[in-house]
């Protein structure tokens, strides 16, 4: 969509020191969203230099010209709850019902979105990945809607504390706003990554930045002249000495936050007059005691507080960067007018405030590195029996409504080495975390209740809750492609099964081992795995453990291109599927046996499997295979030269793609339409699909889509008479191909190189390409392409003898 630029900017009369350049900078970065083009910009620079005023300056300038405004605030030692600054931007988008925590099987916020990933949650052939991809997508689109009524400014404070889960859907939807009026602002300290290399958002940083998908600007502290300029404005004086402006500067290093400190210091010794901001001329201002750093800043205004105001700043801390005054109250036990009048003061002293929720009594930090530095400086013991105690009181607090704070509690338990619940509410914040498809905090949860097993006295069945434990974080491992980490969770697995006995735990453990193998391509290892699994539930007639075991062969052999072995191996899954907990798998050997007979040439019966699969599919809500499926059928209409058939069913894929946001089958549904439309000659439609497919498939990195993007438009290319772009699009397609090590896939892209080669003349190249295929489609049994493969070939010989 495009929009016109406006002519002029409305500023608000606001007035920052030396922020003109970086305002300037931004304004015009707003110019290009309002004109319907997506920018990111990151502030960094150290903590009190201005990067947050610089932001909220330029945040009225955005909603004087009629953006949208999203704002949160990334918040440290709340790193574990997933999506917390996202919920906190969108919050009054997603309005969630009491009841949702419940009734929903997606967390917080995302609650609301129902069906957000639609019948996929429900399906195991759809990783987890890609069903927080599909999630991922639907709240990026919800910004892009946003986006078209008016501009949007989403602006994230304080970055460095950005959750894993919130980090990774940043970079999504950064991959995803250039063609729209967002303006994704972000503030960091680059201190932090110089301390700290294990931040979620120092990986994200280096790729988002390799993809040059934002600027990051530098926001520097004062020079002497403008650290002059910001004391005059504080006081309100124009005439001040040198030497006093000079010392400001000096001892600050010109950061804001310093100067503001300093003078605030200067007004309370009484080496200002607060009234007139006239110097006493005979005090020497070398008495003035400057901090070393914002820590020793903060320290010392800690230092002058009075015990009672420690206390409840000792308790704020470990509740957390925001706390509840229910809690701050029960946990403190004091007179409940005394703790209003300290909070008071807190507030006067601009050490806390209150946050804007009129439903709850909710402060906040006003600083994060306040909290920070009252916690690091308590004692291990101190900490653990706090921690006990809040979380204590939370329980208690929330017995009614416990789903809300699984997180919370798992933490507060774990530090407060209460590990029998903390066990208890990790395992439970681990479901919760999974249910969102916040992988990394989930692997976190769960490991801490593996830790709270393993430290626990007298446990319950804690051997049993181990293993378990185990298995559950291989599981996510693998879905993470953290493989060798998966391998060495596994083999604890095993461990501990030879050590119980545990059959069953042997055939789950090898079955991982086996789809870990797949993962990484090595065919022959997994292969030893699942064959392993026959041996074993074969003893002990598990024919549900057969019946996966079985699946995963099948996929193995048709990938080694051993078709005929792979359909033998389907049949066994069909076989088994009235056995209960086998009947998951039956859609998918129903598919992947259509498949089989595709790769042979046999379309009819391919869409006949195709076709049984679909009802299956349709029950349970399975929309990413229900698409996958639909584009196959639409594949056997194609083979057999029947394209008006063909593009009605991959109409049907987009429209399913389309409402489950699955863009992967989007982007197949228009290059199989490209293909149809191409073999119907009508190659500039042809190529309108195909250009959309390769733009859609590029944003979600689908190698294999795109080698097939290319593939079609080698074919559109070589129609139209360009053999040169013809020649590369195919050679780019084999390239990928090759990579993938997908044979049937390879020996298409060979022979479309070979059909170029035979229009430019270049026999001998093309009768290599030809060879090549054929041994290709000869070694997997696909009979149709096959026979089309030794005509062509014959006959090149032929004309050549």
């Amino acid at each position: 969509m495009n929009y016109e630029k406006p002519a002029v900017i409305k500023e608000p009369s606001k007035i920052f020191v030396d922020r003109e350049g970086e305002l300037g900078e931004l304004i015009e970065r707003m110019r290009h969203v309002m004109g319907g083009r997506g920018v990111i910009v990151f502030l960094t620079g150290e903590a009190g230099v201005g990067k947050t005023a610089l932001a909220e300056n330029f945040e009225d300038i955005c909603r004087t010209n009629g953006f949208e405004i999203l704002k949160c605030r990334c918040m440290h030692y709340e790193s574990a709850t997933p999506y917390i600054p996202i919920m906190e931007a969108l919050g009054k988008y997603f309005k969630i019902e009491e009841s949702d925590e419940k009734k929903s099987p997606v967390s917080g916020m995302l609650m609301s979105l129902r069906g957000m990933v639609r019948g996929e949650e429900r399906n195991e052939n759809v990783s987890l990945s890609d069903k927080r991809e599909s999630m991922f997508d639907r709240v990026t689109n919800k910004i892009i809607e946003l986006s078209k009524e008016k501009p949007v400014l989403l602006f994230l404070d304080d970055l460095q504390w950005i959750d894993e889960a919130s980090v990774r859907l940043l970079h999504y939807l950064a991959r995803h706003i250039s063609d729209h009026r967002v303006f994704l602002l972000g503030a960091y300290r680059g201190e932090e990554f110089m301390q700290m290399n294990d931040l979620p958002l120092t990986g994200v940083l280096s790729r988002m930045t390799e993809e040059r998908l934002l600027d990051i600007y530098e926001v520097n502290s004062f020079s002497l002249r403008h650290t002059s300029e910001m004391v005059m404005k504080r006081l309100g004086k124009k005439n001040l000495p040198r030497s006093f402006l000079s010392m400001i500067h000096k001892t600050t290093g010109g950061n804001p936050y310093y100067i503001i400190e300093i003078l605030d210091s200067i007004l309370e010794e009484g080496m200002l007059d607060p009234h007139t901001h006239t110097l006493d001329t005979e005090r020497d201002l070398s008495d003035i005691t400057v901090p070393a750093s914002i820590i020793d800043l903060i320290q010392r205004r800690l230092d002058s507080l009075s015990k009672e105001e420690k206390t409840v700043l000792s308790y704020a801390s470990v509740i957390g960067t925001e706390f509840d005054f229910r809690v701050l109250e029960r946990c403190t036990r004091m007179n409940v007018i005394e703790l209003l009048d300290i909070i008071d003061d807190l507030k006067t002293g601009g050490l806390i405030q209150e946050k804007g929720d009129f439903q709850k009594e909710v402060y906040r930090f006003t600083h994060v590195q306040t909290r920070t530095v009252i916690y690091d400086k308590m004692s291990k013991s101190r900490k653990r029996v706090l921690h006990l105690q809040v979380g204590n009181v939370v329980e208690e607090i929330c017995e009614k409504k416990p789903e809300a704070h699984y997180y919370t509690l798992s933490k507060h338990f774990l530090f407060g080495k209460d590990f029998h619940k903390a066990y208890e509410y990790s395992v439970k914040a681990g479901n919760k975390a999974m249910q969102s498809f916040a992988l990394e905090s989930a692997l976190e949860f769960f490991e801490n209740a593996l830790l709270s097993v393993k430290s626990a006295r007298n446990m319950e069945n804690a051997g049993k809750k181990e293993e378990e434990l185990l298995k559950t974080i291989g599981e996510i491992r693998y879905d993470m492609l953290e493989w060798d980490r998966a391998i060495g969770t596994n083999e604890d697995i095993l461990n501990m099964s030879n050590i119980r006995g545990n059959g069953e735990s042997d055939a789950d453990t090898l079955k991982l081992f086996g789809n870990i193998g797949r993962g990484k391509k090595e065919l022959q290892e997994a292969r030893v795995h699942l064959e392993k699994i026959l041996q074993k539930t074969e003893n002990v007639e598990d024919e549900c453990e057969i019946a996966v075991a079985h699946k995963g062969l099948g996929y193995i052999k048709w990938k080694e291109g051993l078709l005929d072995d792979a359909f033998d191996h389907y049949l066994k899954v069909i076989e088994m599927a009235e056995v209960p907990g086998s009947e998951k798998y039956l859609p998918l050997a129903y598919i992947e046996m259509g498949q089989i007979c595709a790769h042979k040439g046999d379309n009819d019966l391919a869409t006949q499997y195709y076709e049984k699969s679909l009802p299956l599919l349709k029950e349970s809500e399975s929309f990413w295979l229900l698409a996958k499926t639909y584009n196959n059928i639409g594949i056997q209409y194609m083979n057999k030269g029947d394209c008006d058939t063909a593009i009605e069913m991959f109409e049907k894929c987009e429209d399913i793609a389309r409402e489950s946001g699955n863009k992967m089958w989007l982007g197949a549904s228009y290059y199989k339409r490209a293909e149809a439309l191409s073999n119907r000659g009508d190659t500039i439609e042809a190529r309108i699909y195909a250009n959309k497919a390769e733009k859609v498939l590029k944003s979600i990195n689908d190698q294999t889509g795109l080698s097939s993007v290319y593939k079609v438009l080698g074919m559109i290319n070589r129609d139209e008479g360009k053999l040169e772009e013809a020649f590369e699009s195919f050679r780019l397609s084999n390239e990928i191909t090759r990579k993938l090590e997908i044979p049937f896939k390879f020996a298409k892209a060979i022979l479309g190189l070979a059909e170029v080669c035979m229009i430019t003349g270049e026999t001998e190249k093309a009768k290599i390409n030809y060879q090549e295929a054929l041994d290709i489609l000869e070694r997997i049994g696909a009979r149709q392409l096959l026979e089309q493969v030794k005509n062509s070939l014959n006959s090149l010989t032929s004309d050549q003898g």
